[in-house]
């Protein structure tokens, strides 16, 4: 099928230079710049399971935005397709029932596969925008070397940052969010992160030199660590705008054990084995010589004894805490046999 006039123009408007990416599994040995003029257009994906009141609050956000979305796919993955929005005036919503259960990296990639713009903001459904996000997420790829933005996440209406960007320690896995319960922002426009929770935006160019997020390793959890990765041996940035902001309204805890129960009790025993399951591959995969050692070999079982410990006080049934733990060594038991059969252990 011909492009129409309007996509040739974007296409030969696109600063874009790629080499060969060619590579081990995990990296890519490349380059890639790839520039967007003020009037690219932008899709907004949300992948969404059984939460309609949250959706329809994030939809009606984008419809009061400063840009309105050229596209919005709202991705159910939902086996029983409960998807349904309320139709918004002045807001187009296409809805896909995609069915995919737990697998937010799966309903991403329905999403911008099924989409035409040349960017994507990816949104989950707990959360609602400001009116200046969606314009100032698309700004940020007219310099021609970011390959993902993330806006700054507020933690509901209080007033305070929840998350303005993530470290991760390539000697210990710890992951820590940015600006945690910050009320100011900093005096830049924009910073370094290693990748977004939630809510962030990637170019089409981008998304189709990685081939998406990887549904098979990572259906949930370390799925956005992995693609920024991948993202960023391209030789591009990973950034936050500190313009764009959302706020979320899921859960905003600081508590592995805490957060591994909520999993169980929200989603079922798969989800935590498939979290504890995602940390061994993110760095087995990621890591690089005595990094990768210490992470995989020391840390992280650190961190399955530690949040093992940390599941016992939190708020819930003595048997979701205890089905929590097992299932924290299932899947940590999966990982590592995984690393020593050099075979994909079956996701969840």
């Amino acid at each position: 099928m011909t492009p129409s006039i309007s996509e040739q123009e974007r296409q030969r408007s696109r600063n874009q230079q790629v080499t060969d990416c060619t590579g081990p599994e995990g990296s890519a040995d490349c380059s890639l710049s790839v520039g967007y003029p003020p009037n690219s257009t932008t899709a907004v994906v949300i992948p969404t399971y059984r939460r309609p009141e949250m959706l329809q609050a994030l939809l009606l956000s984008l419809r009061d935005g400063q840009r309105i979305p050229d596209e919005v796919i709202v991705v159910d993955n939902d086996p029983l397709n409960s998807a349904s929005p309320q139709p918004i005036k002045g807001l187009h919503v296409r809805v896909i029932h995609a069915g995919l259960g737990m697998s937010v990296a799966g309903a991403r990639n329905v999403g911008w596969k099924a989409s035409t713009s040349d960017i994507t903001v990816f949104i989950d459904d707990d959360n609602v925008v400001e009116p200046p996000a969606i314009a100032e997420l698309a700004q940020s790829f007219n310099a021609g070397d970011v390959g993902l933005a993330g806006p700054i996440i507020y933690a509901g209406d209080r007033g305070t940052v929840w998350c303005g960007g993530i470290t991760r320690s390539p000697w210990t896995g710890f992951t820590k969010c940015l600006l945690g319960g910050a009320s100011e922002l900093p005096s830049k426009l924009t910073w370094r992160t290693e990748d977004m929770p939630d809510a962030f935006a990637i170019p089409r160019d981008v998304l189709d030199a990685v081939d998406g997020f990887d549904e098979q390793r990572f259906p949930i959890h370390y799925e956005e660590a992995d693609i920024g990765a991948r993202i960023r041996a391209l030789g591009l940035r990973t950034i936050v705008v500190r313009d764009a902001r959302i706020r979320h309204y899921g859960w905003v805890g600081q508590s592995a054990g805490s957060a591994m129960v909520r999993a169980t009790k929200s989603h079922g025993e798969g989800r935590t084995r498939q979290m504890a399951l995602s940390r061994i591959r993110f760095h087995a995969r990621h890591g690089h010589g005595l990094q990768r050692v210490t992470a995989v070999g020391i840390f992280i079982p650190l961190w399955v004894l530690v949040t093992s410990v940390t599941c016992l006080p939190a708020r819930a049934p003595l048997m979701t805490r205890l089905t929590t733990i097992r299932a924290i060594w299932t899947g940590t038991i999966a990982g590592y046999t995984e690393l020593l059969v050099g075979a994909s252990v079956r996701d969840v």
